[in-house]
This record gives C-alpha cells, structure tokens and sequence, in this order.
C-alpha cells in the first residue's frame, strides 16, 4: 500500500477511536520511535569500540513494539495475547547471563507489573508481580553457581526480600494510579455523575447479568425541558448550575440499587436493575415530580421529559433497551414534555388484568392538539375521554358485555365526528375533502375490526392502545388533521 494510502487509512480509523486508545497509540509510537534512535545511537557507538553486541536486541525491540502498535489497531484480544507473550519474552532477557548481551539483573523484572498493571489490568499485574517474584528467586539462588559463579555478591535471602518488596511496591504504584486514572475517566467532572463510557459498561453488565438471570432492568433516559433557552437567557454559568442541581436531585430521588450517570449534554441515563414495567413507570415519575419540585434560584422552575425502555433476554444486545427509551423520550419532548413515556413495544406487551398503573394506557389531551374549530375540537376531547374509559375497561377485566357495550357507544361517536368534520371541511373549501374521508373510513373499519377480535379474545389492550396513539392522534390529528387547520382559519 503506497505511504499516501497507509496514512489516510490510518486517519479514518482514528476517527472511530476514542481519546484513551489515542493517548496509548501516541505513547507506542513514541516508544517505538525512541527505540528506533536509540538503536542507531548506540550502534554507532559500538562501532566506534570496536563492538556490535545488543543493536539487535533494540532492533527486534522497535520491530515488537510496531507489531503491538498494529495488533492492538486490529485486535484487543490479539493484543493482549502479543502483549502477554512480550512480557515473557522481557522476562526470559532480563534472567540471562550477561554473555549474551541480555541485562540480568532482576531488578528490571518490577518493570513488568508495572506494565501488565497499566496495560491490561489488575489481575494481569498481580500475575506478573507473583512471576517476577519467582524469577527473582531462582536467578538470586541460581546467580551464585550457574551465571556468575566468581561473583561474591550479597546474601541471596537478602536480595530476595528487598527485590521482591521492590515488585510489589511497583506493583501497588500501578494500581493505585491506574484506579484513579480510570475513576476520573467514568466520571463526569461538572456533575459528579458516572460518565458515558461507565453508562455503557454498567449497561452491558446488567444485560449479561440478565441473560443468566432473567431479571429484566428498566432504562430511563431523562432530558432538561428548555435547557437551551436557560444557557441563551441566564447563560452558561447558570446553566451548569441547572445541570447540577438536576443531577442531585435525580441522585437523591433514585434508589440505593439504581444508576445514573450523565450521558451527553443536557441527557441523562438510569438504569435501575430488577425493575419491571409498573415500578420502573413509578420510579421515572418519582424522578419527574421531584425535579419540578425543585426549582433553580435562577433559572425558575424546572422540568424533565423522560423515556422509559425495557430489557428483555430475547434481546441481541444492551443498546436495544436504550433505543427503545431514546424513542420514548422523543414522544415526551414532542407530546409537550415535562412527562413520562413508555416504549411502544412495551405497551403491546400489555394484556388484561395486568398491574401496570393506569395512566400508561392513557391518551393525554393537549391544547397543542386543538385547530381552531370550536366543534371539531370539542368533539376531539370527548373522543379522547371516551378512548380513555374504553382503554380502562380492557385494562381492569371488566365482562366482555359491557366493554362491547362501550366499544359500539365509541365506534357511533367516532362516526359521527367523522361525519361532522367532513361537512366543515367542505364549507371550508379544504381541497383534500375527499381524500380525507377516505382516511376517515380506513380509521372506522379498522376500529370495528379491532372490536371483532376483541370479542373473540384475540385483541391485546396494547394493540388497542397502539391504534388509539398512533393510528387516531399521531398519524391522523396531529398530521392529516393538521393540514386543514389554514383552511379554517381563512373561512372563519
């Protein structure tokens, strides 16, 4: 691959890289180049004495160096492996005779902890310390006869316990560094709250806890209502203070096995482990309520828009979860925020008898909703309230008499509506009449449909509750219905 090639590949796929795997591949290559001058140095000098021993071992050095550059660019796991595999390699140098070129000393060996502790983890570090320790004993027993047997060196015991005490030392600088290095990396600096990046691990944690389990977990995903319009009227300084402010509040209102973290900006995320649909929906309103209770000094009231999601084991993976709450926190910004959502997917879920708070099954009416016509919306409320009784009754088990009772009153209310807008379309002069009330009765069949099939008990409440939100408010008044709203308006 020419060198013009090998660099723009090598860009690109440093834009999917995330700042940590560019410090450690800036700080390889700054090990590989140091080792490359230091090779070509010290082999001029050797030239110079008349000696070429040791540039090879800077060259397989350079060369290792770049291999672990590139594995680690493809690979993690091959990388640790090749990681791994040179720590050994460093170990085996660092005991040989100093015939051979190699440093023997057994002091270096607390360089390999340190290492393994930094790179790899903990356990790795403790590994290698406990390795280093046994090295260090069988070239301080070993020295005296085998490699350098002239040599009247100190006390084997003695150098066993001070080197020994050395790779632990190091061993314990590593970790505590390496614990605070990753404690300030997960946290969010402003708001003391888990960052992304521990978001995203907690979440995989809790998603393979549930595949053994089967105890699902609920997904909050919480969004400052107006956040902009507080940085652009009080400006940044107070909005901090907002975010803040939010952030204790959340923490104080969530419970002890919860999580939140900050996920982006004004967003946040909880996750809230063994949580089904009902408590989670309790929880998120908790967190809600308590929020508008607490009002900045500054910026006034405050509110949150909130999307709930549940996990579930068929799931392939832990960002489902989180979609599906993302999804509903948009339904709560554009119903009018200052709420809760719940996932879509969920509410088909829903049977008959199931303990779920009834205000999940529940068509909010919003003045956004309104176009002006006195009578097309008052009839609009009284079909949101007559969906709203309907939607209760399949919730609670009533007998299926009086719940076809009630689907006949609704279906005889829809139609006349529909009768009655379509005759203020036409003195209206709105040109897609026709169109509409071909809408109209696409919307009224599939509603008898739907009362057909709960007759005969095939009809879940959350097909019901999906036809109601999405078919009847999402798509038809908030869209179709929408679109004559000029044409009233221009006739009144």
């Amino acid at each position: 691959m020419p060198l013009n090639n090998l660099v723009k590949h090598f860009v690109a796929r440093a834009k999917d890289r995330t700042a940590e795997d560019h410090f450690f591949l800036v700080a390889l290559a700054a090990a590989m180049f140091s080792n490359v001058v230091f090779a070509g140095l010290r082999y001029a000098n050797e030239q110079i004495d008349g000696k070429a021993t040791g540039y090879w071992i800077n060259v397989v050095g350079a060369v290792g160096v770049t291999l672990l550059t590139v594995v680690y660019w493809r690979n993690r796991r091959h990388f640790l492996l090749v990681l791994h595999l040179g720590l050994a390699l460093c170990a085996f140098c660092l005991v040989l005779p100093v015939r051979y070129g190699m440093v023997s000393s057994p002091w270096w060996l607390g360089i390999l902890p340190l290492a393994a502790t930094l790179l790899i983890g903990p356990r790795a570090g403790l590994s290698w310390a406990v390795i280093c320790i046994a090295l260090t004993i069988s070239t301080q027993m070993l020295e005296p006869r085998l490699i350098l047997p002239g040599a009247a060196g100190e006390a084997w015991t003695e150098a066993i316990a001070s080197r020994a005490m050395l790779v632990l030392m190091l061993f314990g600088i590593a970790l505590r560094f390496r614990t605070i290095v990753t404690r300030l990396a997960r946290r969010d600096v402003l708001t003391q709250l888990p960052n992304r990046l521990a978001a995203n691990e907690r979440l995989q944690t809790e998603f393979l806890r549930m595949k053994r389990s089967k105890n699902v977990y609920a997904v909050l995903m919480i969004d400052i209502d107006y956040f902009k319009q507080v940085n652009d009227t009080h400006g940044h300084a107070v909005g901090d203070q907002v975010l803040q402010r939010v952030a204790a509040t959340m923490q104080a209102a969530l419970r002890e096995t919860d999580f939140c973290a900050r996920f982006g900006g004004e967003e946040f995320l909880a996750l809230l482990p063994a949580t089904d649909l009902s408590a989670a929906y309790q929880v998120a309103e908790k967190l809600r309520q308590a929020v508008q209770a607490s009002p900045d000094p500054s910026a006034g009231r405050l509110s949150v828009s909130i999307g709930l999601g549940l996990s579930n084991p068929e799931q392939a993976n832990e960002d489902i979860a989180v979609r599906e709450a993302d999804e509903a926190l948009y339904r709560a910004k554009t119903g009018g925020r200052n709420q809760v959502q719940v996932a879509q997917g969920l509410l088909s879920q829903v049977k008959a008898g199931d303990t779920v708070p009834e205000v999940l099954v529940q068509l909010v009416w919003r003045s956004t909703y309104e176009c002006g016509n006195p009578t097309i919306d008052t009839q609009h409320q009284e079909l949101f309230d007559g969906a709203n009784r309907l939607l209760s009754a399949v919730l609670k088990g009533l007998p299926s008499q009086e719940v076809t009772a009630m689907w006949d009153g609704f279906l005889a209310d829809v139609a006349q509506h529909f009768q009655d807008e379509e005759a203020i379309l036409a003195q209206a002069g709105y040109p897609a009449t026709v169109q509409h009330a071909s809408q109209h009765r696409a919307l009224v069949e599939k509603a008898a449909e739907l009362a057909t099939r709960f007759q005969h008990g095939t009809l879940s409440l959350g097909e019901l509750f999906k036809y109601l939100a999405q078919d009847v408010v999402s798509q038809h008044m908030l869209t179709a219905d929408h679109a004559y709203v000029s044409y009233l308006k221009s006739g009144q």
